[in-house]
């Protein structure tokens, strides 16, 4: 298991060595629509209370589906590459021009299951305020309810996030038989697809202590070689 990743890790970063500069305009943008979805919620919904809280929550959903569409593009954009096909900035909203109620049916999926995971973080900033809790202690409890979300949620979608690629390979295919496409393919597989995504933790770490500059490196080699995986065991 861990020879066939390693071998496909290895494939996929000799592959990039001179392919890295096309993703740069489409991370870019990738990025700033991330911050943008991350920080409106909070914006428009600035003040305490529990409407707001539910009212912020609610928002954010909404975004975090609309963003995840440019998530499918960024697997559009891998695909094209191990396929000679050039990239543009357009390649990042392909789920939007293309049947995108299927590619939005998958991702509310998606998105629903990482905010039934992250809803005790109401009841937590309820706490917060009634108990004058410190910042030091709140942001620690946040921090490991978002890190326990995004690892449950992980495991949850596992055999499920190849949909997206067998809809972008065949655009008259629907959401749901694209899901039991996804499930099909990942049959017997989901330890190495496991360990094909916690492989990419390391690199994902030090993006974050390079203040986000490693993403433009390490989202397209992770990308690449989910795209390589589906390619050689499609």
């Amino acid at each position: 298991m861990t020879r066939m990743i390693s071998e496909i890790k290895t494939d996929s970063r000799e592959f990039m060595l001179d392919k890295y500069m096309p993703f740069l305009p489409l991370l870019l943008v990738f990025f700033l629509l991330d911050i943008a979805s991350s920080v409106l919620p909070d914006m428009v919904f600035s003040t305490e209370g529990l409407y707001n809280e539910i009212a912020r929550f609610g928002t954010g959903f909404i975004l975090n589906v609309l963003f995840g569409l440019t998530g499918v593009g960024l697997i559009k954009a891998a695909l094209d590459t191990l396929r000679g096909v050039p990239l543009k900035v357009g390649t990042l909203f392909f789920a939007f021009q293309n049947r995108s109620n299927r590619f939005i049916l998958v991702q509310i999926l998606f998105t629903a299951i990482k905010t039934a995971l992250v809803l005790p973080l109401i009841p937590l900033n309820e706490y917060a305020v009634r108990t004058e809790m410190s910042t030091l202690k709140y942001y620690a409890f946040y921090t490991g309810i978002q890190l326990l979300a995004l690892f449950i949620t992980m495991l949850a979608t596992l055999r499920l996030i190849w949909a997206n690629y067998f809809m972008l390979d065949d655009l008259s295919l629907d959401a749901g038989p694209a899901l039991k496409k996804s499930l099909a393919f990942s049959k017997g597989k989901t330890l190495q697809i496991l360990y094909m995504k916690l492989s990419f933790a390391g690199l994902y770490i030090l993006s974050y202590c390079s203040l986000m500059v490693g993403f433009l490196y390490v989202r397209p080699y992770a990308e690449v070689t989910y795209a390589n995986y589906y390619l050689s065991r499609k």
